[in-house]
C-alpha cells in the first residue's frame, strides 16, 4: 500500500478566457479538490491532498465549466514505489498546468 500526497498546483496558462479556471484534481476518480486558479498562480496544499492506493493510482486534472460539466486537461498513472518526473505536466491547446506530489 502506498499514499500519494499532492503538494501544489501551478497554472502556467489557464483554459478559460476569464480571470480564473476552476481546477479540479481527481485522485482515483474521486474529486479531491476544486480551486480557482489564475494564470501564474501556484496553489500549495497544506495539508496535502492524500489518497491511499495499491499498485497504481490515476491522477487527473479537470477544468470545471458551469455547474456540472468538466473538461479533462489530462491524466497520469502513478505507480507505487516509483516517484515519477516532477512536476507532472498537464498541457492542452488552451491550458498548461504543473502538479507536484510525493509518495509514502
Amino acid at each position: 500500500m502506498a499514499t500519494i500526497h499532492v503538494t501544489q498546483l501551478e497554472a502556467v496558462r489557464i483554459q478559460d478566457i476569464g480571470p480564473t479556471d476552476e481546477a479540479a484534481i481527481f485522485l482515483a476518480g474521486r474529486e479531491a479538490v476544486l480551486v480557482p486558479m489564475r494564470k501564474g498562480e501556484i496553489r500549495k496544499f497544506n495539508p496535502h491532498l492524500s489518497e491511499d492506493f495499491g499498485e497504481s493510482i490515476v491522477v487527473e486534472l479537470k477544468e470545471k465549466n458551469g455547474s456540472s460539466n468538466y473538461k479533462s486537461l489530462g491524466s497520469t498513472t502513478v505507480r507505487a514505489g516509483i516517484q515519477g518526473p516532477q512536476p507532472v505536466e498537464f498541457k492542452t491547446s488552451g491550458a498548461h498546468y504543473h502538479l507536484w506530489y510525493h509518495l509514502l
